[in-house]
């Protein structure tokens, strides 16, 4: 297969997603709240305005840029000291890996899971609509469960027949 036509396959699900959104806002019209990638309606709210200007008033020339891959030795020994003393084990800062973003530690994790040889990923939906792209090309199979409508909870239920009785899903269900 050329890289054109694995890139085409890999962007299929993003396309057919787009699709579905390009509808249903024809369809919704104002109306339509589109959480897709979690941007918020209507601004960041004035305390979050209000902590970013007094982090920015604070920062030096670095005090802004991302972390090291990793995380700083200083605020990974400070982190292992507080999990130490709040769980009651030894931790030392070569057990904490601080990344720059979520997407960086999932993808650790992702990794760390492939390591471990071909498998299975409970992804917990909704969720953002990257996760299973990243799965799918570490070679993992994404299984797909609902969290709770009511709670917001994970559904152990659920996932329990995710693998026992699941089907497995190798591409997105939308």
């Amino acid at each position: 297969m050329t890289l054109a036509l694995a890139l085409e396959d890999l962007l299929a699900p993003q396309r057919r997603f787009d699709e579905l959104r390009r509808k249903t806002m024809l369809r919704s019209g104002v109306r339509l709240a589109d959480l897709g990638y979690g941007n918020a309606y209507g601004g960041p709210a004035a305390e979050v305005l209000a902590a970013i200007r007094r982090a920015l008033e604070n920062a030096g020339e670095l005090g802004l840029q991302y972390t090291p891959y990793g995380g700083a030795t200083v605020a990974r020994r400070l982190v292992a000291e507080h999990l130490s003393r709040s769980s009651g084990l030894a931790f030392g800062a070569r057990d904490v890996v601080l990344t720059p973003g979520a997407m960086a530690a999932l993808n650790l994790v992702f990794r760390a899971l492939r390591a471990q040889g071909p498998g299975e990923v409970i992804v917990p939906v909704p969720c953002w609509l990257d996760y299973p792209l990243y799965l799918e090309n570490l070679d993992l199979v994404a299984r797909f469960v609902a969290v709770d409508p009511v709670t917001l909870r994970l559904d152990l239920a659920a996932i329990a027949a995710a693998f026992f009785i699941g089907v497995v899903v190798r591409h997105w269900p939308w």
